[in-house]
């Protein structure tokens, strides 16, 4: 029996494609994935892929499977190879998208992380050094990993350790995000404020990563946390479930059909919930009334 280690390649049928050559694959968590010129760039909460280290949740593999790697030389002149994606965050992972051939993360992280592999140290050996930037909970990365300060970065703020230039301030909580096919991302999670300005607990991020202010304008948001949220690109409407009461005032426990402007389609009227917590319209842990 062979272990697939968090990723499979499947055929039409559901028979196993063993042709990929995933090896050990993550040691941790992979959550998602998005491609690029058809090269796979997994995001997750995980520090190596296939036995290779160096990796801070998110790495690139080519579309057999096998980690991308690129020769380097340290220090004291060795030569290594080391992942190719030079770029990566301080914590998980939990949404990635592709989106005009760059890479979108997002996650409840705060720091962009990339390595140098030619410093000594103080013993005049190899040593790798971690170069850190303020970027807090959405990240756009290049094809090769750095980071992209075109989004959502201000270049002339003060960063981590005095460094000049960090992103915008994100959520005063947690965040998930959806993307749309014309790039526009819906955010949502526990927060109250984005980007310093109120929102109540959704907004939707234009694709240059600034607030959409065609999103809801002058609306309340939700009363309280919005823990799921789906788009239907037909029907142009969202659905989001949580534990919110009210959304814009409007009376919807738990379930509210929003309008592509973020108003409330009150054509939709879910029955009530009781006795629980509702995650996702696929997962209810609640019972009708």
């Amino acid at each position: 029996m062979k272990p697939i280690n968090r990723i499979v390649r499947i055929f039409p049928d559901g028979t196993w494609d063993r042709s990929l050559l995933s090896g050990g694959a993550a040691n941790g968590d992979l959550y998602g994935m998005a491609v690029v010129n058809s090269q796979w760039y997994l995001g997750g909460a995980f520090s190596g892929y296939a036995q290779r280290g160096g990796i801070n949740n998110i790495t690139r593999v080519s579309n057999q499977g096998t980690v991308d790697t690129m020769l380097v030389e340290t220090y004291t002149k060795k030569l290594i190879y080391v992942p190719t994606f030079n770029g990566g965050t301080d914590a998980a992972i939990t949404e990635i998208y592709a989106f005009n051939n760059k890479i979108i993360a997002s996650g409840n992280f705060k720091y962009y992380l990339s390595r140098r592999y030619d410093q000594p140290s103080r013993q005049l050996k190899d040593s790798t050094v971690i170069d850190t930037v303020d970027v807090r909970q959405l990240v756009r990365f290049n094809p090769n990993g750095t980071l992209d300060k075109t989004w959502r970065f201000d270049p002339n703020a003060t960063g981590y350790g005095g460094a000049k230039g960090k992103s915008l301030p994100g959520s005063n909580g947690y965040i998930s995000t959806l993307m749309h096919t014309d790039g526009k991302i819906l955010v949502y999670g526990n927060f109250t404020k984005f980007d310093d300005a109120s929102a109540g607990y959704v907004t939707r991020l234009n694709t240059d990563g600034t607030i959409d202010a065609t999103f809801n304008p002058g609306g309340a948001g939700a009363d309280f946390i919005v823990n799921y949220a789906s788009y239907n690109e037909t029907t142009k409407k969202y659905l989001l479930c949580g534990t919110f009461k009210k959304f814009n005032g409007v009376a919807s426990e738990s379930l509210v059909m929003l309008n592509y402007d973020g108003s409330v389609d009150q054509s939709f009227v879910p029955k009530k919930f009781v006795g629980g917590i509702l995650i996702s319209p696929n997962s209810l842990v609640m019972v009708y009334a």
